[in-house]
């Protein structure tokens, strides 16, 4: 089967946040696959791809840009976050405008600003709101029905189970444990792990954001750990680790004086492009 690569222009932003102590129970290490990093990111891809495909986006005064935050393609269409102008902006397979969702405001449906946003099987979109601590759901096809769901914490990102459509959130300071991972239930997010049930002394590279799906599975691999996590039918697990030689200590990490030499490292990891 022929691979292909579609390569769009994009600005990826780095996530926050915020490492406190864990109260939740650790996910256990067994068997694990490891995942070579250094292997990673010297492989040269470029013999794997048969073509390669420009897309080029409409431009109207319906469809600027303003930056791009994030990109899902799904069912020939692409959805583009941009995240300076509130909007969500979906073209064709070819590039064509179709629509955008633009609701600013303080009233149902509306949102003061949009930090992430996903896609689940029907097409909906999801968004969620910092200043209002709530997820829209817009409904497919012309996304003017929509649901809220108010919450209990700050959502940095979201992200929606395809098989069982619950709603998963991470970066959620609603405790002083500094929450992480954990999702909606009941008009509030029931906290899976904790910061720091996610480290391993191990600084990995900076990751524009957290959730990715593949194979009809939903993966979790939050930034300064070495774990990604899959979540299957609301059961999360790990299931690989990245190792390199490389990978700074957070113990060294700890004093000023030590973060401030190995600043460095870190900013040459946040630049670092690796294609797995």
């Amino acid at each position: 089967m022929k691979k292909k690569i579609v390569y769009i222009f994009l600005l990826l932003l780095v996530s926050c946040n915020n490492p406190r102590n864990n109260s939740l129970k650790e996910i256990e290490d067994r068997n694990l696959t490891l995942l070579e990093y250094d292997y990673c990111s010297k492989k040269n891809h470029l013999h794997e791809f048969d073509s390669v495909t420009f897309v080029p986006l409409e431009t109207n005064e319906r469809s600027l840009i303003s930056s791009i935050t994030k990109i899902l393609y799904k069912n020939e269409t692409y959805y583009i976050f941009d995240k300076v102008q509130a909007m969500i902006f979906l073209f064709d397979d070819n590039g064509s405008y179709i629509t955008k969702i633009h609701n600013i405001g303080s009233g149902p449906g509306e949102y003061a600003d949009i930090s992430d946003f996903d896609i689940d099987a029907d097409l909906n979109i999801y968004i969620s709101s910092i200043v209002g601590r709530k997820i829209i759901k817009y409904k497919c096809p012309d996304y003017k029905l929509f649901t809220e769901y108010k919450t209990n914490a700050t959502v940095m990102e979201i992200a929606v189970d395809e098989k069982t459509g619950k709603i998963w959130g991470t970066n959620i300071f609603q405790t002083e444990d500094g929450i992480c991972l954990g999702f909606y239930s009941n008009e509030k997010f029931v906290p899976v792990i904790a910061s720091r049930g996610i480290a391993d002394n191990a600084n990995t590279p900076f990751k524009a954001q957290s959730f990715y799906k593949s194979g009809n599975h939903l993966f979790f691999n939050p930034r300064y750990s070495p774990y990604i996590y899959m979540i299957d039918n609301d059961e999360v697990s790990k299931y690989m680790k990245i190792i390199s030689d490389d990978f700074v200590d957070n113990s060294d990490l700890e004093l000023e004086k030590d973060f401030k030499k190995e600043r460095g490292v870190r900013e040459q990891y946040s630049t670092n492009e690796c294609l797995i």
